[in-house]
């Protein structure tokens, strides 16, 4: 299943709302035109990352951080100040605010798009 027929699944289901749905499209839609990804399949676990994030804020569930042996190896990544700046873009365009401790997690879908390309 595509990731844009998941998220309209999950809009007919009322989990997510339209404008969510509308700004994880447009996440989508700028990885693709920046060339970050070549195809809407690479961004599969990244806009279902997103989309479970917006309804856990919404339930207020709230994920743990990312492991230290982990986020280190993010941070090591040559592509972790690439990402840091692709998601100060991306987060422009999402239509609710994510739990600090999901930001990790963020870093790292990016950092593997990054070293994919």
């Amino acid at each position: 299943m595509m990731i844009r027929e998941k998220l309209v699944i999950l809009k007919q289901s009322n989990m997510l709302e339209q404008s969510t749905v509308d700004s994880l499209l447009a996440i989508l839609d700028y990885l693709i035109t920046k060339n970050i990804i070549d195809s809407e399949d690479k961004a599969d676990f990244f806009i279902t990352h997103l989309a479970m994030a917006c309804m856990r804020n919404n339930k207020k569930e709230y994920i743990n951080f990312l492991e230290d042996d982990m986020r280190e190896e993010i941070i090591a990544s040559e592509h972790f100040l690439a990402s840091q700046m692709l998601w100060r873009k991306l987060k422009k365009l999402l239509s609710f605010k994510l739990y600090e401790a999901e930001t990790d997690y963020i870093y790292l879908h990016l950092v593997n798009f990054l070293n994919a390309r």
